[in-house]
């Protein structure tokens, strides 16, 4: 299967044909009827790829559930340029969570309580609600157990079980199967990374090669930008 902005809103088409879109949060309150979908995206590696999608989301009238990681190496959750994007993604309609990495908790004696402290910190630094986490890379890094209370966890065994799960991965989707499951009208949560559907190129590492360029412009920019003070300054 390819991945384009085009088939991207041919999938959201297929979906909306006779599914709703909910929050995540929300997910017990559906959990025993039919045609609800949790559609998430799980921001690995630039905002402003995600922001793209939730624009295009927005035309397309659909809702879906943003993750972004509190440290990473990709992207700095605090900086303007983040800041900027994930608020707009939230005025568009979107609801945001915290993506974990669960390595970032193994210097920790108790992972659960400093989990607790990053969600208030992104709520006050944000003044957002965050109602939802997702873990990275789970089914490498045993850290799925930890629950907190009213917040959904995208791979508690409950949801598991409720919502049948789907993702793009290292851009594998068997959209057959996935096909099959909505064409029986089973509740579904589907994982989405905007990188592989919104980057330019045609395979994983074009995708990555391109945010990766991407990035270094945007540091060469602001490399310039500083060695033309120094320059200015030495002139005084």
């Amino acid at each position: 299967m390819s991945f384009s902005k085009k088939k991207y809103i041919n999938l959201l088409k297929l979906i909306k044909k006779k599914y709703n879109f909910i929050s995540s949060n929300l997910w017990i309150r559906y959990k025993n009827k039919k045609n609800y979908i949790i559609l998430r995206h799980d921001v690995d590696f630039d905002t402003s790829i995600a922001l793209q999608m939730a624009k295009l989301e927005k035309i397309y009238k659909v809702k879906s559930n943003y993750f972004f990681l509190l440290r990473d190496v990709y992207y700095d959750l605090f900086s303007d340029r983040t800041i900027q994007d994930i608020l707009s993604i939230y005025n568009l309609g979107h609801n945001i969570g915290l993506h974990i990495n669960p390595s970032s908790y193994n210097f920790f004696s108790n992972p659960r309580k400093r989990l607790i402290r990053d969600i208030k910190y992104f709520e006050f630094f944000y003044n957002l609600k965050i109602n939802s986490i997702s873990y990275h890379q789970p089914s490498i890094q045993n850290f799925k157990k930890i629950s907190l209370k009213n917040i959904f966890n995208s791979y508690n065994p409950e949801v598991m079980k409720y919502y049948k799960y789907f993702s793009d991965s290292s851009m594998k989707f068997d959209i057959i199967k996935f096909e099959e499951c909505i064409s029986k009208n089973k509740n579904v949560q589907l994982l989405i990374h905007p990188i592989w559907w919104v980057a330019n190129g045609t395979t994983k590492n074009k995708k990555l090669k391109y945010v990766l360029k991407k990035k270094i412009n945007i540091l060469k920019k602001y490399f310039n930008n500083y060695t033309d003070l120094l320059s200015k300054i030495n002139q005084i």
